[in-house]
This record gives C-alpha cells, structure tokens and sequence, in this order.
C-alpha cells in the first residue's frame, strides 16, 4: 500500500501539471477496480477528442480550458475514490487475516480449558475494588485511551493480561469489535521504533501481512486495542535514561489516539 500511495502522489502531481493524458494512463495501470475502467476509459476519449478539436481550431481556448479543467476534476474525484477503497480493502483484509489466529488461540485456549484455573486477583481502581469482568468492561470503553494495571512482581499481571486478551479475542470473534494485539515488551529494546516493533510483531507471532503504514491508519480509525505486558522488561538496564526512552515511546504511540492497556 506504501507503493500504491507514492504512485497515486506522482500521478496527483502529473494532474496539478496538466499532464492529464500520463496521468490517466498511469492509473489505468494502477487501478484494480474495475468500476474505474469505463470512467477513465471516457476521460481519455473526451481529452483525446478537445485536443484533436484545439488542433484543428474548431474550438477557442477558452473553451479548450473550460473542458480540461473539468476533465482533472473528474480525474481527481477517481483518485480520491481510489485511495478510499484501496483504505478498506486493506482494512477488510486485516480483519479477515486476524480473524482466523483469533479462532486458532480461542480454541487453544479452550482445549487447554485455561480460564477453568484462571483466578483474577484482587483488583482496586481509585479506591474501591473492582471485578475482573468491570475491568474487562472498562478497558473496552470506546472514548478510553489508556488503562495501566499496577501490581508488584509476581501477583500476576501478565496471566491478568493474557486472560484479558482471550476474552476481548472472543469479543472480537462474536461482535466484530476491536482487535486485541498482545504485545510482551521484553522483546523490545528503546532502540528500535515501537512501531517497527509491534508491525514486526503482528507480521510475526500473528502470521498477518500488513506493512506499518497501513497499521497506522488502521491505529489511528481505533481498530486496535494494544496490550503491552511488561513495561519495566523493555528497558533492560533500569535507569533514568533508559526509563525516559520507554515513556517517550509510549507517549509516541498514544498521540495516534490508539487504546493500549499494560
């Protein structure tokens, strides 16, 4: 899709120039969809056709310019259109990639009967405590950007946040909500980008194609809820610098308005 979107800005380019006729052949090779054909199929044969009328003076400039004009807002209107769909083809693609680990680790999941063993722990938002199903409830809250879950070494967030992760799969599966991607940050090291990190990740531990742009577009539409299980893992060598450069990372994820829960 990276390639797709550079194409589509050299032929906008091409367009603003005037070079409607490059223009539009470049996008009958790029276009796919074939409802697209027959419109730019007619642009071409309309641009043709006041070219060969200017050359032979049977129309003024006036009206040479008045017809070209339209001709790139038409042309224009087809590559806006492009771009939309091309967005929810590869948005519908990442759905239906996703849904089918989604079945493999419910199943999983459910043939190693795991949530039978499975106890939530004590739980206290503000200062009153909760349920481990109001903290599933509170995580899924549309307009909520961030839920951090506390605890001390060893009282079990990261079985919290796998259990969590199965449920919001189930959700997923069933109402088609938010995809759950479950990310363990101490495979992350502050060199690297975290979203190189986490695209590597969705590539790798969930078999889903998808190239880092179109992972953010669908980040920044809130089709993710990220959880990220192991902050203080991610830093290898705990200092200030190091504790800085993971806040700095996360801070860089959360100005895409994405939800993430650690």
């Amino acid at each position: 899709m990276k390639l797709e979107r550079t194409i589509l800005k050299l032929i906008i380019k091409k367009v603003e120039i005037d070079d409607l006729e490059e223009a539009i052949s470049e996008l009958q090779l790029l276009s796919v969809n074939s409802d697209f054909k027959p419109e730019l199929i007619s642009l071409k044969s309309r641009l043709q056709e006041i070219d060969k009328k200017q050359i032979q003076g049977t129309i003024d400039r006036e009206n040479y310019l008045i017809v070209r004009n339209q001709i790139r807002s038409s042309l224009l209107n087809l590559i806006i259109t492009h771009e939309k769909q091309s967005t929810l083809f590869y948005s519908k693609n990442i759905d239906e990639q996703f849904s089918k680990y989604a079945s493999e680790v419910i199943e999983m999941y459910e043939n190693r009967n795991i949530k039978k063993y499975f106890i939530p722990p004590k739980l206290i938002k503000g200062d009153k405590d909760i349920t481990y199903f109001e903290l599933l409830e509170d995580i899924q809250i549309t307009n909520k950007r961030l839920t951090l879950i506390l605890g001390n070494f060893g009282s079990g967030k990261s079985v919290l946040m796998e259990n969590l992760f199965y449920q919001l799969l189930r959700e997923f599966v069933i109402k088609k909500s938010k995809i759950p991607i479950f990310v363990k940050l101490k495979n992350y090291r502050t060199n690297e980008d975290i979203q190189d990190f986490i695209n590597r990740t969705i590539n790798e531990r969930y078999g889903i194609d998808v190239n880092k742009e179109s992972l953010i577009q669908a980040q920044r539409k809130g089709k993710f809820i990220f959880i990220l299980d192991g902050f203080d893992e991610m830093l290898g060598e705990i200092n200030t610098t190091s504790l800085q450069k993971g806040i700095q990372q996360i801070e860089h994820l959360l100005s895409d308005g994405i939800s993430k829960h650690y």
